[in-house]
């Protein structure tokens, strides 16, 4: 249960009623509110159950109680402490999908985690474990090629944490896989290198980064330059149709021996 809705059930409660709940509470079996705090998300010991209901029969539990129904400030604390502690939970089971190659099963424990959390990010926690479960998000969707979400997921880490060496080195990657903007990779695989100075994945991927920047304006100088003169040597290679010769004819001879043949173009008729 949310404390707040808790706080809101206590406050709704007269003196005598809250005494009566307290009694009731203060005298149950520890296994059996531990096991149902168990299945409200909360990890309560039976140990812990036992110094509650100590405090109950003292009535010291229930001065405080009626404390934090009076004091939002508590109220809020307390339902992000439980709010952290189910997100918690659901971190490591995404956690174990990756370890197992589930992918799309860590995808869906983190998205859970932060539906717990995201209410409670000015706490310090949440907002820890909120970084944590997006960064890990970022590394399914690189996992499943999904590379315009690993950029979205990572723009809103950076938009807190604006030096998250690992939020700029896997939006870095996304951008490289995506291929229509190297230089957008090459800034995150920088800013990610100066947080991470010895990260030898970094150093790698910033040098690959470089070297295909490199080839493709290699590879468009080469085109501009080259290709007109290609073009031209095939034209100079392309064979000549030979010229056609005419067809000698047989010019009859002359009538009168040792004269020279008679030119038929000279020839009038």
């Amino acid at each position: 249960m949310d404390p707040r809705v808790g706080a809101e059930m206590l406050r709704n409660m007269s003196p005598a009623q809250r005494e009566m709940m307290m009694n009731m509470m203060a005298n149950m079996d520890p296994n059996v509110i531990a096991s149902m705090a168990s299945n409200m998300g909360q990890g309560v010991r039976p140990d812990d159950v036992k110094i509650a209901q100590e405090r109950m029969k003292s009535g010291d539990l229930n001065a405080q109680l009626d404390q934090a129904t009076r004091d939002p400030a508590m109220v809020e604390n307390a339902a992000a402490h439980l709010a952290v502690g189910q997100a918690t939970k659901l971190k490591q089971d995404g956690n174990t999908h990756i370890k197992n190659g589930k992918h799309s099963e860590a995808i869906g424990a983190y998205m859970e985690a932060l539906t717990k959390v995201e209410s409670y990010e000015t706490n310090q926690q949440a907002k820890t474990l909120a970084k944590a479960c997006r960064l890990n998000l970022a590394l399914c969707y690189i996992a499943l090629e999904n590379y315009e979400e690993t950029v979205l997921v990572c723009d809103t880490v950076l938009s807190t944490h604006p030096k998250e060496f690992k939020a700029l080195y896997r939006r870095g990657l996304a951008h490289e896989k995506i291929g229509t903007n190297l230089e957008k990779s090459e800034a995150d695989y920088a800013a990610s290198l100066a947080g991470a100075p010895h990260d030898e994945k970094v150093k790698e991927a910033l040098q690959r980064v470089r070297q295909r920047m490199e080839g493709k304006q290699s590879s468009g100088d080469t085109k501009e330059i080259k290709e007109p003169a290609v073009a031209k040597s095939k034209e100079e290679e392309k064979p000549k149709a030979p010229t056609p010769q005419p067809t000698p004819k047989t010019e009859p001879s002359s009538a009168i021996p040792g004269m020279p043949p008679i030119d038929s173009n000279q020839m009038k008729m």
